[in-house]
């Protein structure tokens, strides 16, 4: 409340509710279309900008860790953060971003990448590892706070060995960032598998 009282709210004739395929001139030269992305959340959408032929992902294919760029490392993590994560749509929006042969991702979190082909192979690479490793925790504890904290421990150790054989130091200031990241992203991979296990139930 400190921060941000009073929220007020957005005059309805500014919002624009945009579909799939819609597009927005903004410019002469310059048109946004946008695109139904799910997979991180049901309602991301990303956004293609016609002049730098680059487009605007939120967290729908990962955060870049800008972090490690004076180390030359880049590290691009899959955010699968509560409570609308579905690995199937984060690969097939992937897909989608990928056959539009874009120049530049601009990431939610944080920053841009020109690299794009890296930015797909890191999250097929690292998004098995996830979903993999947190069903092997998921049916080892019965408690989601429990599970939740040891999935975080298995992908940190992950990440960490990844990043070390990358020459990075262990107090590097990203840590900081990935414990917090990987905690949500922990969160969102064991909630997905509850709500798994509850619809099998009540199929069967």
């Amino acid at each position: 409340d400190k921060l941000f009282d009073p929220i007020l709210p957005i005059e309805e004739e500014r919002v624009r509710i945009v579909q799939n395929g819609d597009t927005l001139k903004i410019a002469e030269d310059r048109t946004l279309t946008f695109y139904d992305t799910p997979g991180h959340a049901k309602h991301h959408i990303s956004i293609h900008d016609s002049l730098t032929n680059g487009i605007f992902t939120g967290d729908t294919i990962g955060i870049y860790y800008r972090e490690l760029a004076d180390l030359g490392v880049e590290l691009y993590l899959p955010s699968t953060s509560p409570s609308q994560f579905q690995p199937d749509a984060m690969i097939a929006s992937k897909n989608h971003i990928q056959s539009m042969n874009v120049d530049t991702i601009y990431f939610g979190h944080y920053g841009a990448s020109s690299n794009v082909t890296e930015v797909y192979n890191q999250l097929e690479h690292w998004l098995p590892i996830f979903v993999h490793t947190g069903k092997e925790v998921f049916e080892q504890y019965n408690d989601f706070d429990e599970a939740t904290k040891a999935l975080q421990t298995v992908l940190m150790d992950k990440i960490s060995s990844h990043l070390t054989k990358l020459n990075v130091p262990s107090d590097h200031s990203v840590y900081n960032i990935l414990h917090l990241d990987i905690e949500i992203s922990a969160m969102g991979i064991i909630d997905y598998f509850t709500k798994q296990e509850k619809a099998n139930s009540t199929i069967n």
